[in-house]
């Protein structure tokens, strides 16, 4: 039923699916749906969690052969962006509202993602206590992210290559501005 579930709101709102055409995608009888989940909600909730975790084991399943920091990178961001392009309605309409939108159930699914997001990227950066800046910085990164790809799935002129390449090159980028605010300069 996740999998159905999954499967119709990568295509379609949340809106747009009826409790219907989940049973019918999944085989399973309104009933056995009503069974297992109390609501569209709940179904949606689980949905969302289970996508979630794989956005997030995509991003960060990259080759430990990989040195190149900003090739790990590289590779992360083309994971994401795969993910975004290949579930895009589902993406966007989480997403639309913008960075910090999502509330509740919906909120905390999201949340999980980005803090997954964060501890990969201090992990990557070899900081397991940044500086606030630093944090500031990861966080604001990102938001870059899921803005750049909403943005991009909504208006594809951009080509996804430079998107990527973009994304990849604003993280150093907005490192480097931050250490010259903590050195003090401007």
């Amino acid at each position: 039923m996740i999998e159905a579930a999954q499967r119709l709101f990568s295509t379609r709102t949340v809106d747009e699916v009826s409790v219907d055409d989940i049973a019918g995608e999944s085989g399973a009888s309104r009933a056995l749906l009503y069974h297992y989940f109390a609501s569209k909600q709940d179904l949606y909730v689980a949905a969302l969690r289970e996508a979630a975790d794989e956005l997030v084991a995509q991003v960060t399943s990259v080759d430990d052969q990989v040195v190149d920091p900003l090739a790990r990178l590289a590779v992360s961001v083309h994971a994401y962006v795969d993910y975004a392009s290949a579930h895009a309605t589902g993406f966007m309409t989480l997403l639309r509202g913008g960075p910090g939108a999502a509330e509740g159930e919906v909120g905390a699914v999201v949340q999980s993602v980005r803090n997954a997001l964060y501890t990969r990227l201090l992990a990557g950066l070899g900081a397991a206590n940044p500086r606030p800046i630093t944090a500031v910085t990861l966080r604001a990164w990102i938001a870059v992210v899921e803005t750049a790809a909403l943005h991009w799935l909504e208006h594809p002129e951009l080509e996804r290559t430079e998107l990527e390449a973009y994304l990849v090159q604003a993280l150093p980028a907005l490192l480097g501005a931050a250490e010259q605010v903590r050195a003090g300069g401007s």
